[in-house]
Formats: C-alpha cells, structure tokens, sequence
C-alpha cells in the first residue's frame, strides 16, 4: 500500500493518506504542503522527515516528558519550562498525597482524606455549638475513641495544622521550581 506522508517545513509528518498511489498523490498535492510517497509503514508519533533528504526517519529515544524535537539539529532538547511544569505537577502529587494522609493528635491517629475532613469539620461545628457535645470517633486504625467537645475542637485545630503543613511545604518547593535554571536544580527538589 502507497503513503503519502505529508509533513511541515521543518520535517514533523502532519498527515498520513494511504491508498492506491494516484489517489495518495492526488490527495498529498491537495494540501500544498511537503509531502513523500513511500511503501514503508509509517507512524505519525514514531517519525519524521529529513527535509534535507526527503527520508523518513524514526525518532530517538525521548529521554523524558520534557525534552522537545529539534528538526534542524535532530535531536532532543530539554525545555526548561516544560520540566519545572511537570516537576510542579509531580510535587502537587506529593502535596496532595501529604494534606490528605493521616495526622496524629493525642498520641491517636485520624484519617484527613477529602470525606474524613468533612467529617471532622462538621464534628467541630457542633462542638463549638454544644459544649456538652460528644462523639465516638473512629480513628485511621479502625478502633474507636469517644471524643467531648473540647477535644474535638483540638482535632479540628491539629487537622487545620496539618493542612497548612502541607501547603506552606507547597509553597517552599514551588518557589523552588519556579527559581530553577537547570535540571539538576529540579531533580535536587523533593517533598
């Protein structure tokens, strides 16, 4: 089977028509751009021209998410802001993993996923509405602990300590990102 193998000046392939050769020419010629006729299989995200030469070539092995392909130079290039972008996206992860991770107040431990949270804000509510109010709390181990209103209102300030914990670390290592000029600087950047 015949391809067309239509691509930019730069040589990155944009369309592929597959067919009979008249009909792929006639198609390729249509669109007005560069294009190469071959019998070999080609994949968009596997391949490219060599302007130069009109050859199809693979790609190199792409070291990461946030190298780029340079068509003049034929290889790939690091873009700074496309790694401080995903280095900020992992540590969101990160951050995220840590706000909605357990915490311990009095030696017990609470669960702070998005549901617990809720739940512990609502318990709060209704202790600083009720002095007399009291819960059985079921902590992250799966036992129980009754809990008067005092208490939970520590636990809403422990959970509310736990948060910010999460987001100042958040805010240190985004100032961090945003200030690297260099890779290394990036992998040297944890949670």
């Amino acid at each position: 089977m015949t391809v067309a193998v239509i691509h930019d000046d730069d040589g990155k392939i944009t369309i592929l028509r597959s067919g009979r050769e008249s009909g792929v020419r006639i198609d390729a010629e249509a669109t007005g751009k560069p294009y190469v006729i071959t019998e070999d299989e080609v994949d968009l995200e596997q391949h490219y021209v060599r302007v130069t030469t009109d050859e199809i070539v693979a790609y190199p092995a792409r070291p990461s998410e946030a190298h780029v392909f340079n068509y003049s130079t034929e290889a790939w290039e690091l873009d700074l802001d496309l790694a401080k972008s995903q280095k900020w996206h992992d540590l969101k992860i990160d951050r995220d993993d840590q706000e909605f991770g357990a915490f311990t107040w009095n030696g017990w431990e609470f669960d702070a996923d998005e549901d617990s949270q809720a739940r512990i804000n609502a318990a709060v509510q209704a202790a600083m509405l009720d002095d007399t109010y009291t819960a059985t709390w079921t902590l992250a181990d799966n036992s129980t602990q009754a809990l008067t209103a005092a208490q939970l209102k520590e636990v809403g300030k422990a959970l509310g300590n736990h948060i910010k914990a999460a987001h100042d670390r958040g805010r240190i290592v985004r100032s961090l990102v945003d200030s690297a000029t260099s890779t290394q600087d990036l992998e040297a950047i944890s949670w």
